[in-house]
């Protein structure tokens, strides 16, 4: 079985939409149970991400094995690597972009990855490093598209390293979960 590093997009979307907790406790759960079962991880950076300003999903964070406490030893090397691929992909989506908007892309606009999004993917290569025989996924909602907002999303990164990268959809596809609905007001 894989092992699958979710980035903080996934669980704050989540939240906020097609998986509240007032209509699907039960993703919450599965979730929890991954975690105690080391399918899933997040670094403590995704931790940290998470909105304070969002109680149930910050007291949700704290009572689970998700979230990684420290810094996995030895992991700067690796987020030292995703930095410099990082640079080496915006200079070449900044060609892209520039062709798209015919030469008045400002590249003051782009956001860059946060340092959530680059501990993700070091994450990632740290355990695909350290435990070569595993097979190794990265969960967001990002994807590939490139705009004058956010021109270096995390696949654009993960690509470059031959990571592989899902959305939480097929995350719970690959791993069989279905969810059975039920109406508790008949």
């Amino acid at each position: 079985m894989a092992k699958y590093i979710l980035d903080t997009n996934v669980y704050i979307q989540a939240h906020v939409g097609y998986y509240n907790p007032d209509i699907a406790p039960n993703y919450w759960d599965l979730l929890k149970d991954f975690g105690n079962k080391d399918l899933i991880k997040s670094p403590k950076q995704v931790r940290n991400e998470i909105s304070e300003k969002n109680i149930w999903l910050s007291a949700w964070k704290k009572d689970n094995k998700i979230f990684l406490g420290e810094d996995l030893k030895g992991i700067m090397p690796f987020f030292n690597k995703v930095r410099e691929k990082y640079t080496e992909v915006k200079a070449e989506n900044f060609v892209i972009l520039r062709k798209q908007y015919k030469g008045k892309y400002n590249p003051n606009r782009d956001e860059p990855l946060s340092d959530a999004d680059m501990f993700v993917i070091a994450t990632v290569l740290f355990y695909k490093h350290n435990f070569p025989a595993m097979e190794v996924v990265l969960v967001t909602k990002e994807n590939t598209n490139i705009t004058a907002y956010k021109s270096v999303r995390i696949p654009h990164v993960c690509n470059t390293f031959g990571i592989r990268c899902i959305d939480d959809f097929e995350f719970l596809k690959e791993i069989g979960v279905k969810f059975d609905a039920k109406c508790n007001s008949r």
